[in-house]
Formats: structure tokens, C-alpha cells, sequence
């Protein structure tokens, strides 16, 4: 009897060892596979391979007061995939990146009538 309970146990830490290897494997493959995607973005941005780098240049950098909707939309662009919301005539312009979203905060740009950049907020996830 004893014999069936300790290897009863043995055979449950066995399971909880290869489920617990399995989704750390996952998770692994996970990071690794937004690494690429770091790597991929900053390549088109011309920043350094890391989230951190994107994020500094998204949040600080890359748009000004006075760009044109084109050249913001081109560096959107460049970032990836993104939902676009427009309200009050285009005016304000809500954005979320669809495949990356988790890494990125989302954006509401300003524009006045002539379609130039007046403010940016980033809102929080």
C-alpha cells in the first residue's frame, strides 16, 4: 500500500514537472517571438532592438506639434498593424496596435483643420 501512494506521488510530480517545463517552453517561445518583433519594428524605426527603445521613441520622439497627418500615419506605419478611430471631423484620432498592443499604449493624436499635429496623448493600456 505504501509502495502505491509514494509512487502515486512520484507520478504527480512527474506530471506537474513536464506541465510546468511545457508552459515555461510556451512562455519562452512567446518572448522570443516578441523579441523578433522588437527587432523588426526598431529595424523600420532605425532605434535600437528593444521594446524600451521603441517605446522611448514612440512616447518621445517621433511626433511634434506641427507634423502633417501623413508623415504621422507613415511612422504608424512603420510600427505595425494598428485600429483606427476617428471622431469631431478627423480632428482626434485614436490609435491601438493590434499584434503588439501589450507593449504599446494607445495614442489619441489632435489635429486642427489644416490636418496638422497639435497634441498627442498616450492614454494608458
Amino acid at each position: 500500500m505504501r509502495f502505491l501512494v509514494w509512487g502515486r506521488s512520484i507520478l504527480g510530480m512527474v506530471v506537474l514537472t513536464v506541465l510546468v517545463l511545457c508552459v515555461s517552453c510556451k512562455l519562452l517561445a512567446i518572448l522570443e517571438g516578441d523579441q523578433d518583433k522588437a527587432a523588426e519594428i526598431a529595424t523600420r524605426l532605425g532605434i535600437e532592438p528593444s521594446w524600451d527603445a521603441i517605446r522611448k521613441y514612440l512616447y518621445e520622439e517621433a511626433f511634434h506639434p506641427g507634423m502633417s497627418r501623413d508623415e504621422v500615419y507613415e511612422i504608424l506605419a512603420k510600427v505595425g498593424p494598428y485600429r483606427e478611430s476617428v471622431q469631431h471631423e478627423g480632428r482626434i484620432v485614436r490609435i491601438g496596435f493590434r499584434e503588439i498592443g501589450r507593449h504599446i499604449q494607445k495614442f489619441t493624436f489632435i489635429f486642427d483643420n489644416q490636418g496638422r499635429l497639435v497634441g498627442i496623448r498616450i492614454d494608458s493600456p
